[in-house]
């Protein structure tokens, strides 16, 4: 087997920890891009090098999730994906990927950028498509009669860019696949 040198780009953690552990077992040279701290990292498993953490962001975004709703600044979107987007894509540059698997809503600055350099890039997307994700969620309000916190027009139309960009979109059901076709996503 050859070692392939592999970041993986998330905001927060989702399963990405697990992940870098896992193929980090298996003899890959992988390397997390989060907000969390790399002292918090190390309880999943992976080594402190192998973490590059943009710790302030994530204090801030924390901060922010604290809030009530209510008193949470309107249109945040644009400052808590690009901020963290952007610092992901110089954090990447200068080093040359043989795979980029990064998480959707924070990924366009990399996938756009001509300083990284990666043979692939994967964007996981850990729902059904942003669209179809949407439509349900106003499914639902009308349903039940209550709002509830969908994506903002200002993500939908970021992820749908990170779609086109990706190389390869990475989904974790059936379900999630089958959106992503309805939503006009080639199957390759």
């Amino acid at each position: 087997m050859t070692a392939l040198r592999i970041a993986l780009v998330v905001q927060g953690r989702f399963h990405a920890f697990d992940l870098a552990r896992e193929l980090s077992i298996r003899g890959h040279d992988v390397t997390i891009f989060t907000n969390y701290p790399a002292w918090a990292v190390r309880r999943f498993g992976v080594g402190r090098s192998r973490v590059r953490s943009c710790w302030a962001h994530g204090a801030a975004v924390r901060g922010l999730e604290k809030l009530p709703r209510a008193l949470r600044p309107r249109g945040s979107d644009p400052w808590v994906h690009g901020t963290f987007g952007r610092w992901a894509a110089k954090a990447l540059e200068g080093t040359a990927w043989d795979v980029v698997h990064c998480w959707s809503g924070v990924s366009e600055e990399l996938l756009r950028s001509a300083r990284v350099r990666a043979r692939c890039t994967l964007l996981m997307r850990g729902s059904a498509h942003i669209a179809e994700q949407d439509a349900i969620l106003q499914e639902e309000e009308a349903r039940a009669g209550l709002p509830l916190e969908r994506p903002s027009a200002w993500m939908i139309a970021r992820e749908r860019r990170e779609y086109d960009l990706a190389d390869r979109i990475v989904v974790l059901s059936s379900f999630a696949r089958a959106s992503f076709l309805r939503c006009g996503v080639r199957p390759e």
